[in-house]
């Protein structure tokens, strides 16, 4: 990697071209190109040529040499800062709300805390908050969601998540519908013809329910969700998701539902294969009980208990953290004076230390470093203050809040392969024997290239690269160029979609942008606004 430059790829669609501007920041060698992407496959339009032009004759002053302020932090010396470490307890969880906290141990740290809510790979609210506790409202029962806490410590960012669902009774249902022919779009939930049928559903249902369960509907207190549509006729197997709390039984909501269904006159229902019943929710993945604790089912909801030789560090919702526990060493612990070369201190207390073989309850965190990123591969490594006691350490690959790879190693790199180009990933590391709420978090993009390169990225029958297409293009048409920054030198951090390095160059590059977008108004009035 030469020094000093920085690549910048940036994509950008017709109305779309600040908000939904997507910027890749990687290290390259010297070369700059302007792609035009069109609807036609294979062809470039007289106005894609044009803007061509024109953004390289506005981006070659603007970027090839132009100087975008972007902070770098240089690692702390060695025994002068001791890093802070956190771990969130759970306090409350209902069908609306999340209520939670975190304890910072040890260290100091050099910033507010960003506590984050995500569903899925969306952010859906962000917080800086100096106090250690905060609540989430206006959620979705029966929705897992994912929280996040980082804060910056000894000029790194350390993160800690944990994955949740809101509480919720729950009951599935399953019918066939005898004068509805099935379509193969039908397997597809996000298909229109899927979500035709899903409307039409769930509409005729709440024509014939009794006043009391029509009115829970209306206040958002219960809702009807399809999961899926097979063939036989059209059979559909649907969800009825209640918040917890409200005085329903299984007997009124099966009677109900079966009544309101016999009742319509758009949808033949065949009753003998009608069937509403409390869901198993300890199934994997309708629950959120720790891998180390036991669900039990509750009639149409469940509880988590965490497993003999766990310890709950959240018990006012159990089950969810459960940490191994830390058997006592079975022979003498020796007292070494400080400073010695047997033992070392964490920076946070002072006196004496002990030295054992074992490793000690407190769980230090885990510091990643994104080594590289291409279209299909990420690898990391990452350092601990535990490393030299030969822990094993967890690894997670996560897309969204679904766990894609789970690795256990006593190494201290890995390559994830075979990923989507263009996609957010998120990468957790913990060690073994800690919490799983111990954990550190990176969110790395894929390099983005190859999506941008071919012809038909904007087209419907493109399947290719979701996570951009949706965002960046406009009338099926989107602009891409790639320009590198001589002035800048490239640091891994960058590969870290949310570190503060990367958004600050990345906010940056999309002012720049906004800036341009206005000169292209005037250099091509009416075709670019």
């Amino acid at each position: 990697m030469p020094p000093g430059t920085v690549s910048s790829s940036g994509v950008s669609g017709g109305s779309q071209a600040t908000s939904a501007a997507s910027t890749t920041l990687k290290p390259d060698t010297s070369f700059t190109s302007i792609v035009t992407e069109s609807s036609s496959a294979g062809s470039v339009s007289p106005s894609a040529r044009l803007l061509t032009s024109v953004f390289t004759t506005f981006l070659d002053p603007l970027y090839i040499s132009s100087v975008i302020a972007f902070t770098s932090h240089s690692a702390p010396l060695p025994g002068f800062c001791s890093p802070v470490s956190l771990s969130i307890q759970l306090e409350n969880v209902t069908s609306r709300t999340i209520q939670f906290n975190w304890k910072p141990q040890g260290g100091t740290r050099d910033s507010p805390y960003r506590v984050r809510l995500w569903d899925g790979s969306r952010e859906i609210e962000n917080k800086n908050l100096n106090e250690t506790s905060t609540v989430f409202e206006g959620l979705l029962s029966d929705h897992e969601y994912q929280i996040s806490v980082d804060v910056l410590t000894c000029s790194k960012n350390v993160s800690t998540s944990m994955t949740i669902r809101t509480a919720a009774k729950v009951f599935n249902g399953t019918t066939r519908i005898t004068n509805e022919d099935f379509k193969p779009e039908y397997l597809n939930k996000s298909s229109t013809e899927f979500k035709k049928f899903e409307t039409k559903f769930i509409e005729e249902i709440k024509k014939h329910l009794p006043p009391m369960i029509l009115k829970l509907i209306e206040e958002g207190k219960m809702r009807i969700v399809i999961n899926s549509l097979r063939n036989g006729s059209v059979i559909a197997s649907f969800s009825i998701v209640l918040d917890e709390g409200e005085n329903v039984t299984k007997t009124d909501v099966s009677d109900a539902f079966t009544e309101a269904l016999n009742m319509s006159t758009v949808l033949e229902v065949d009753l003998k294969k009608t069937v509403i019943e409390a869901r198993n929710s300890c199934q994997p993945g309708l629950n959120d009980c720790s891998p180390n604790a036991t669900c039990s089912a509750e009639g149409a909801t469940y509880s988590c208990q965490c497993n003999e030789g766990f310890t709950d560090n959240s018990p006012p919702v159990p089950g969810r953290v459960c940490q191994l526990k830390q058997n006592p060493p079975p022979y003498k612990i020796t007292t070494v004076p400080p400073g010695s070369t047997l033992g070392r201190s964490t920076g946070t207390k002072t006196g004496s230390v002990f030295a054992t073989t074992f490793t000690t309850g407190a769980c230090m965190p885990v510091f990643i470093k994104v080594e590289n990123v291409t279209g299909e591969k990420i690898q990391l490594s990452w350092t601990s203050a535990d490393s030299r006691r030969g822990s094993l350490y967890n690894i997670f690959l996560m897309d969204g809040i679904r766990e894609i790879n789970k690795t256990t190693t006593n190494e201290t790199t890995i390559m994830f392969k075979h990923l989507l180009p263009g996609h957010v990933y998120t990468i957790s590391v913990g060690v073994l024997s800690c919490a799983e709420n111990s954990r550190t978090s990176v969110s790395v993009q894929t390099d983005p290239d190859s999506c941008f390169s071919r012809t038909d990225f904007c087209l419907s029958q493109n399947r290719g690269c979701p996570d951009l297409k949706y965002i960046i293009c406009s009338n099926y048409q989107s602009f891409a160029c790639r320009a590198l920054l001589k002035s800048q030198t490239f640091n891994n951090s960058l590969y870290d979609t949310s570190s503060g390095s990367y958004k600050t160059m990345s906010e940056s590059i999309k002012t720049e942008l906004c800036l341009l977008s206005h000169q292209l108004e005037e250099v091509l009035p009416g075709k670019w606004q």
